[in-house]
């Protein structure tokens, strides 16, 4: 299960406020590399491609809680998100991973899609959904640029073993 002390789903929008199964989401978010290395990666759990002209992505260093001034960091241009995968969007600024932030993807209309806010990240972890389109969201020892999120950062502990006939139970 994930790590409930570090499962901020809260932070992102509401399965309420989704699209259902149309779902364009803020997939993972990484923020550990600095100016020109930072990269945020978006799902498309539609069945058709999408292209993002027009979309956006702003940026705050502030919380949820306290927010700053927005910054957008990004104008979508020719990207396509495929059917049912992430597009990785690379990032020319800083999204200092050390501090609790937030990101804010709008579509061309321009209308919130998905808002995700991370917590205080150390070494080379991301903040990603356990699995693409997952409300929740754990901290990913090992990122995944581009590719398929699954992950638990909890370690698999047995309980209890009984090695006694099962018909002792």
């Amino acid at each position: 299960p994930p790590n409930a002390a570090q499962n901020l789903s809260a932070v992102s929008n509401p399965s309420a406020a989704r699209p259902g199964t149309d779902e364009i989401l803020v997939n993972e978010i990484y923020a550990q590399g600095g100016a020109g290395a930072d990269w945020v990666e978006v799902y498309n759990g539609r069945a058709v491609p999408l292209p993002l002209a027009g979309w956006t992505l702003t940026y705050n260093n502030g919380t949820l809680q306290a927010p700053v001034t927005d910054a957008t960091v990004w104008t979508g241009a020719a990207e396509t998100v495929p059917a049912l995968g992430v597009l990785k969007i690379p990032l020319a600024v800083d999204l200092a991973g050390s501090a609790p932030h937030f990101v804010v993807l709008h579509d061309a209309f321009p209308s919130t899609v998905d808002t995700v806010q991370w917590p205080a990240l150390s070494g080379t972890a991301s903040f990603a959904r356990i699995k693409e389109g997952c409300p929740a969201f754990e901290l990913d020892p090992t990122p995944t640029a581009n590719a398929a999120n699954f992950l638990s950062t909890d370690p698999v502990k047995i309980n209890e073993l009984n090695t006694g006939p099962l018909d002792a139970e």
